[in-house]
């Protein structure tokens, strides 16, 4: 009686893992035909942890792949809003891609960036993950992040993402080492005062531990692994200087690393609307090559 009990439970769990393998088969395949938004998705418990985030027609979760828009705001400020024109954009220049516009826990006197910003970033990706055949997306990625944005899309994908899940990343006038002379020995007072208020921010002083503010510069943490990079900056821009995108250039082709780096000799931290428009044009391209 006890051997053909266990002979029935056998069969039993038998069929029951090869229904659930099949249908999980299936449901990586499953077309959804319509288009569909959601609107401030929580990540998270904090009220800051929300995204946007906009499943085109016709997708899977065997083949429609996901761009992630990181917004700056010098850590402490800034909204996916401030993203909303590239969002719009790419809508419709990438549309067999989905969008998610993300929000991060903005940091204050108490409440350092890191790693909480990374940690935010990496919330992100696993409630994708977990979503991924209720939205119907593959989890492999393209990040998009201007300014403080473009820092934490860099440092997380070249050093957080463990998976190698980020196919290619778009670096918009992103700060890559805290350590280089174009912040530490600047002459200008507004870069001084930038990095300054990092480290007033960040609760530490790169002369007393520049080995932390190693570890946060992405240019650091840049493999022969890391993703295919594409960089844009200004030859006038105070807040990230242009030899930002120089060093992490230099630091790409030293490991045999995928990138492209765009310079506009009179542009500010904005870039200007006919640079932000080439700029997006050029990505747009990047992206279709590299998360193809």
């Amino acid at each position: 009686m006890k051997k053909s009990y266990l002979v029935y439970l056998f069969i039993f769990l038998f069929f029951f893992v090869s229904c659930k393998d099949n249908s999980e088969t299936l449901d990586e395949n499953v077309v959804f035909e319509e288009e569909k938004e959601l609107l401030d998705v929580a990540y998270g418990d904090d009220a800051q942890q929300k995204y946007d985030i906009y499943l085109p027609s016709n997708r899977s979760a065997s083949k429609t792949k996901v761009i992630v828009l990181v917004h700056g705001g010098a850590w402490i400020g800034g909204d996916k809003a401030d993203m909303k024109g590239v969002y719009d954009v790419l809508k419709i220049t990438s549309s067999e891609y989905a969008l998610v516009n993300i929000n991060y826990r903005l940091a204050t006197f108490n409440l350092q960036p890191f790693p909480m910003q990374i940690y935010d970033i990496k919330s992100v990706v696993e409630d994708l993950k977990s979503k991924s055949r209720e939205y119907g997306i593959l989890n492999e990625y393209a990040f998009v992040g201007v300014s403080a944005g473009a820092h934490l899309s860099m440092l997380y994908s070249y050093k957080d993402d463990t998976e190698k899940r980020v196919k290619a990343v778009v670096d918009v006038v992103g700060p890559t080492d805290f350590l280089h002379s174009s912040y530490t020995d600047s002459p200008n007072i507004e870069t001084q005062q930038a990095a300054l208020g990092l480290q007033l921010v960040i609760g530490k002083f790169i002369e007393n531990d520049p080995n932390y503010f190693e570890s946060i510069s992405p240019r650091y943490a840049v493999t022969a692994s890391s993703p295919p990079t594409i960089m844009f900056y200004g030859g006038v821009d105070v807040l990230a200087p242009f030899q930002q995108g120089e060093v992490l250039k230099q630091t790409l082709d030293s490991f045999g690393v995928t990138n492209e780096y765009y310079f506009y000799p009179n542009a500010e931290h904005d870039l200007g609307d006919e640079n932000i428009a080439d700029a997006l044009a050029k990505s747009t391209t990047f992206i279709h090559t590299h998360l193809k």
